[in-house]
């Protein structure tokens, strides 16, 4: 499971990079994603990585911290895959459409001190 931190935290890293060097891509891509994929696909994988990092919580430091992002991304699973009153379709919408650009370097910054932190934070 400590793999799975590692490679977690890098493409968090990765991921954050990307969304403040290049952010009309980064748009791109996040538009394609909910386009192309069903919204229960999403949040099985958001399940998953949530499972994923409860499993992987005792490979940290900070392993409370661990548990909280897994708990959230399970918490965002169960929110995509019941949709009350539409409103993660709205929140997309929102995100791939409306929200400005420094709202994805915002974005990218938190995902880089994020991972920084998690691979930080290894045992």
């Amino acid at each position: 499971m400590r793999i799975f931190l590692y490679a977690f935290s890098f493409l968090y890293i990765a991921a954050g990079a990307c969304f403040i060097l290049y952010t009309f891509q980064s748009r791109s891509f996040i538009r394609q994603v909910f386009e192309e994929l069903s919204q229960k696909l999403i949040a099985g994988v958001a399940v998953v990585v949530g499972l994923a990092l409860l499993a992987a919580s005792p490979y940290s430091v900070h392993g409370w911290f661990v548990v909280l992002l897994g708990l959230l991304a399970i918490l965002k699973g169960v929110l995509f895959f019941l949709n009350p009153e539409d409103v993660v379709t709205v929140g997309q919408k929102w995100f791939t459409n409306e929200a400005s650009d420094q709202t994805y370097r915002f974005m990218g910054i938190l995902m880089l001190v994020l991972g920084t932190a998690l691979f930080s934070w290894m045992l």
